[in-house]
């Protein structure tokens, strides 16, 4: 239920009223039918949400490509590290880069741009991604959902 709320809370922090996004709230609607269906399918709430805030990302115009590097012109290498620099995209790591910078493994990035969630490290960098880039754009408010998930883990 808390992945419901998630998905309707993104929707209207991050979407303008007035714009149609019919591929998105078909995405949505694929989403929310998917978390229904967690009990039986054998696939987790993350790998059921980070889809739907890539989608999200890109239907809005806030995510570059992640099977492209903006630097080499090439696709992620596997074993090497990226970053996602704000407003370019995808290149390699740098030691002097902002520490807040999630650094992604190559085959990693070329997993979640096919849409492949199911690899655990791929799952956990993509979940550094989208709270990064969310929160960019977000401008780091507290999602309510968030917090209630925090709360509860205290319990």
């Amino acid at each position: 239920m808390l992945g419901g709320f998630y998905l309707n809370e993104l929707l209207v922090k991050f979407l303008d009223r007035e714009d149609a996004y019919e591929s998105l709230y078909d995405h949505y609607a694929n989403t929310v039918y998917a978390l229904s269906q967690i009990e039986s399918s054998g696939i987790t709430i993350e790998q059921t949400l980070r889809p739907f805030e890539l989608t999200l990302l890109r239907e809005t115009g806030y995510a570059a490509a992640l099977d492209h590097c903006v630097e080499t012109h090439s696709q992620p290498m596997d074993g090497e590290r990226y970053v996602y620099q704000p407003e370019k995209g995808i290149r390699p790591w740098q030691p002097d880069d902002p520490s807040h910078w999630p650094v992604l493994d190559g085959s990693a990035l070329r997993a979640m741009a096919q849409g492949d969630f199911s690899g655990s490290e791929t799952l956990s960098q993509s979940k550094q991604l989208m709270r990064f880039l969310l929160g960019i754009h977000l401008q780091d408010q507290m999602l309510t959902t968030r917090q209630i998930l925090i709360d509860l883990k205290k319990i």
